[in-house]
């Protein structure tokens, strides 16, 4: 879907999507969502935990709303609250969030700040660093590596280092990692042309900052 701002309009339209996807898969989703798209995904799993396995955030700000980002201005245009906004995020918190939370960001984001990005409230949350800026983490292939290998919860060190799955035997390790590579490829792929038509749409030298309204909202994939 399309960011528009309103995101209680796009946590609703996300119920249906979801509910789709349970009643196909019949078993909890994992939910990825990128900036807002994460915090409606967050937002949903606080609301609906048993409907969710899992969900990874990308840039996605965590506290204070809009307040900060490089959006706060068009916000404020639009005749937005954003003391109101902070609040009503803050509020959300006296529901706790309890399901598992990976929360990559990055410290060259360049959109939203990135301690906005970190979650101290919530009990099961796993922050992981990496240094795309906040466009980049939609389509980066070490970013969408990263996320296939949440979704599958098998961790992976770097090539080259020792590999620690316990439980695992050696062909079953392959296997896994196989699987992971192959999931992190369609993801890679999908990123980026997800990236490419968001520049079409924006057409060549538009400033990306001023048009986060057309980027996608988050990516829904059925529990592996």
């Amino acid at each position: 879907g399309q960011n528009t701002g309103d995101a209680k309009q796009l946590r609703m339209r996300l119920v249906s999507v979801v509910e789709d996807s349970r009643t196909t898969h019949g078993e909890p989703v994992v939910l990825v969502g990128w900036s807002l798209g994460g915090f409606i995904a967050r937002e949903y799993a606080r609301e609906h935990p048993h409907h969710v396995r899992k969900v990874i955030t990308l840039g996605s700000p965590v506290i204070g709303g809009p307040r900060y980002t490089a959006t706060a201005k068009w916000y404020r245009s639009q005749g937005h609250d954003l003391d109101a906004l902070e609040q009503a995020v803050a509020d959300r918190y006296a529901t706790p969030l309890r399901v598992p939370v990976t929360a990559i960001y990055s410290k060259r984001d360049g959109i939203v700040a990135w301690q906005a990005c970190i979650d101290r409230w919530s009990p099961n949350v796993r922050h992981i660093e990496v240094s795309e800026t906040h466009v980049g983490l939609g389509f980066s292939p070490r970013v969408m590596a990263i996320v296939a290998g949440e979704v599958d919860q098998v961790e992976l060190l770097p090539l080259g280092g020792r590999q620690l799955v316990a439980g695992l035997e050696l062909q079953q390790l392959r296997e896994a990692q196989h699987g992971v590579q192959r999931r992190a490829q369609l993801m890679a792929h999908v990123g980026q042309e997800l990236a490419l038509g968001l520049v079409g749409r924006l057409g060549p030298g538009a400033g990306l900052a001023r048009h986060l309204g057309l980027v996608p909202f988050g990516h829904i994939l059925p529990d592996a």
